[in-house]
């Protein structure tokens, strides 16, 4: 007692029957308070555990508990729960489950609130989630137009990259676009070799006057040959160095 009541978080006994009924033999006493309720009230009824858990994870939790019964895996899960005082808190726990006498199954385990862990991943999460679908609404506006649209960067380093390419660019070309955004040396190693110079002549000029960047100058496809393409960009620096070219 003295040593598990001084774990942050609970640590429990939970006992599921043949018949589905659900008793915590043993639970520290911070942990019916995690849960919006007490240690006192869970050991009388041990279903008062599960009262307050969010209407969308109780399925949820439900089927991990009857998969960890039916398999004795490890049982890990998430879920929320609607804390009478604290509102809505997310709570992670970790048991170990063992075979019982009558059909019964004992988890031993640990309950924690991990609350503030999932708001930070949420917080890293959601510009990822913006970034992935803006470029994902790009992608469908940019895929029909004639043509390849384009960003370019050079950064400070003189490093070069194509942040975003539409699905024309490839194929005009000739060149897959996940390749070139892996190494941006794909697309000039197709550049006629008597207009190397002049485009990257143009490049670095753009980028010390932050000028449009117009020019025509000659490819040569790898299937239907030479072929002669005309570029318009307008760039913008880069607050660490460096520019961006939108074209």
């Amino acid at each position: 007692e003295l040593l598990t009541e001084n774990v942050p978080g609970g640590i429990f006994e939970f006992v599921m029957d043949a018949d589905g009924i659900m008793t915590f033999p043993y639970l520290t006493s911070d942990m019916g308070p995690l849960l919006g309720t007490t240690s006192d009230t869970m050991r009388r009824d041990g279903a008062s555990g599960f009262a307050h858990i969010h209407p969308d994870d109780i399925d949820g939790l439900g089927a991990a508990i009857e998969l960890s019964r039916k398999t004795l895996d490890q049982f890990k899960y998430r879920y929320r729960v609607n804390h009478p005082e604290k509102g809505l808190r997310w709570i992670a726990v970790n048991s170990t489950p063992v075979a019982g006498e009558d059909g019964c199954v004992i988890w031993y385990g640990s309950l924690f609130d991990v609350t503030d862990d999932v708001e930070r991943e949420e917080a890293l999460r959601t510009p990822a989630e913006i970034a992935r679908k803006t470029s994902l609404r790009l992608q469908r506006l940019t895929g029909n137009v004639p043509g390849g649209i384009f960003e370019f960067v050079v950064d400070a380093q003189g490093d070069m990259g194509f942040p975003f390419l539409s699905e024309g660019f490839g194929p005009l070309v000739g060149a897959s676009i996940d390749a070139m955004q892996e190494d941006a040396n794909v697309f000039f190693e197709l550049v006629h070799p008597d207009d190397v110079t002049d485009l990257h002549t143009a490049i670095e000029k753009s980028a010390t006057s932050l000028d449009n960047f117009k020019l025509n100058y000659r490819i040569i496809l790898p299937e239907h040959g030479l072929r002669w393409l005309r570029v318009n960009a307008t760039p913008v620096a880069l607050s660490g160095g460096g520019v961006r070219w939108h074209g």
